[in-house]
């Protein structure tokens, strides 16, 4: 080997498993930066539904209140039909709340797996840097190619 000194190369390979386990522990955080992102959309989904569930009650009364103070049946007929359109106009929010959620769960699914790439990428081009730059060490003095 060359000039090594083995000191030195434990202590340069000690390096490398440092840089691993910061690599892990990167990944760990990028996971639970995600994980904390996607509970906040859900939680922020499933009040926006609450309280459009709690809207579409309140405005079916009012309706099925005014028919009834028309006079009018509000289970058959027409005045069932405007129920329904009310109830379905609701429903249409709440499906496109729900589908704004997958989106956005989508969205950070992608970048986290981006970012768990780029770390592991990142980790790996430090090692083999580190190989490269110190190959000298690690390879005899005399050249193996020429024939002596």
């Amino acid at each position: 080997m060359g000039n090594m000194n083995p000191l030195e190369a434990a202590m340069d390979i000690a390096d490398l498993f440092k840089g691993d386990r910061s690599a892990k522990l990167q990944g760990r955080a990028i996971a639970a930066e995600a994980e904390a992102k996607a509970q906040q959309i859900q939680q922020a989904t499933a009040m926006k539904n609450q309280r459009l569930a709690a809207q579409q009650r309140q405005a079916l009364g009012t309706q099925r209140a005014r028919f009834g103070a028309m006079g009018l049946d509000s289970g058959s007929g027409s005045g069932q039909a405007v129920l329904d359109g009310l109830a379905s106009t609701f429903d249409d929010e709440a499906e496109a709340n729900r589908s704004l959620a997958q989106m956005r769960l989508d969205e950070i699914g992608e970048s986290t797996a981006y970012k768990r790439q780029q770390n592991l990428l990142d980790a790996s081009h430090r090692r083999m840097q580190w190989l490269f730059s110190n190959a000298k060490r690690f390879l005899p003095s005399k050249n193996l190619l020429s024939q002596q």
